[in-house]
């Protein structure tokens, strides 16, 4: 998702600077591709940056129009796929999967549940202030704090343009999800390019404010000196070969219930997913069915009593439930029917 919404980014920089209709394309085919990934997070990305795009095409409309043009144009594709998408799955253009799945699950206030087999509960502005505080605390928690750090450098200073577009798109972002119920950092980090590069000014800005305001300790390309210290915390600490090895293992166990279908070969089954090997016990990660359902194995996630609805529409079908035992980390697939 972040990585798309970056080239989204670098891409309409680059069509304002130069007015190329391939940098408009191609900004528009990957904002497309994030719509498609999180519509939500994109949406609230973009409306900073396209609504300075179409300033610029309203005031050199010789120069720029055609190029906001192109980008619309570009970015219909995927308008096309997302809502033939959602019909196919839900019978309707507009209502997305996860809304027919668990009619709590969506956008404002009221009641919310994040799983249709979990307790809806009352979800308010407070609730949202709340989350938005924890959301970022869990971001600093994920070893960013550094970002923020430099943030406030640049805030302390004079900022261009870019700045302040950058600066938008994250409080933007951060804004959007105020009225959204999901408790999750992971929302904000489609803005991760505009806290990297303000970050980036940040360092720039250190060295000069240092050097400023102590000319005789003045440290020479201590710029260079903090960059080639971050790079190597990366190396050691968050891409180290231990944490590569135990991301491995632990890639590898959640593997689990597809190696044991395919240990027992199963064909035209279903599986429902009473507990797995992930973290947090969140079976969605494992629903991986083909979009018109044709595979030898379906998983489906575990309703309890509402199993029975898919059992009657498959009736040709063999049921097996898989479970997930933590003490003895070990899986365990069981028939049903």
């Amino acid at each position: 998702m972040r990585h798309y919404t970056s080239l989204f980014f670098y891409f309409t920089v680059k069509s304002i600077k130069e007015t190329k209709y391939l940098y408009s394309s191609l900004a528009g085919i990957s904002l497309g591709i994030a719509f498609l990934i999180r519509p939500y997070s994109s949406l609230a990305i973009s409306i900073p940056i396209i609504f300075y795009f179409l300033y610029l095409s309203v005031v050199n409309r010789e120069r720029e129009l055609i190029s906001f043009v192109t980008f619309l144009i570009s970015l219909v594709p995927a308008l096309v796929i997302l809502v033939l998408y959602n019909y196919y799955q839900t019978g309707s253009l507009f209502l997305i999967p996860f809304e027919q799945y668990n009619p709590y699950d969506k956008l404002g206030f009221g009641l919310r549940s994040r799983d249709i087999i979990v307790q809806p509960i009352p979800f308010t502005f407070i609730t949202g202030i709340k989350n938005t505080f924890i959301n970022l605390a869990n971001l600093n928690w994920h070893g960013i704090l550094f970002l923020f750090i430099f943030l406030s450098i640049v805030l302390m200073n004079k900022k261009g343009k870019w700045d302040i577009l950058l600066l938008s798109t994250a409080f933007v972002l951060i804004l959007f999800h105020l009225f959204y119920h999901g408790l999750s950092s992971r929302y904000y980090h489609p803005a991760f390019f505009a806290l990297t590069l303000l970050a980036a000014k940040g360092i720039s800005l250190a060295e000069i404010s240092f050097k400023k305001y102590f000319p005789g300790r003045a440290i020479k390309n201590s710029s260079l000196f903090l960059l080639i210290f971050i790079i190597l915390v990366n190396i050691f600490i968050v891409i180290s070969p231990i944490r590569v090895i135990h991301r491995f293992d632990i890639y590898k166990t959640y593997r689990d219930p597809f190696d044991l279908v395919k240990e027992r070969r199963l064909t035209n089954s279903v599986v429902f997913l009473k507990s797995v090997p992930e973290k947090y016990n969140n079976a969605t990660f494992y629903i991986q069915n083909s979009l018109d359902f044709s595979g030898h194995v379906l998983f489906a996630k575990d309703l309890r009593e509402r199993n029975v609805e898919l059992i009657k529409y498959y009736p040709k079908k063999e049921f097996y439930e898989y479970e997930y035992d933590r003490l003895k980390k070990l899986g365990k697939l069981s028939r049903l029917y």
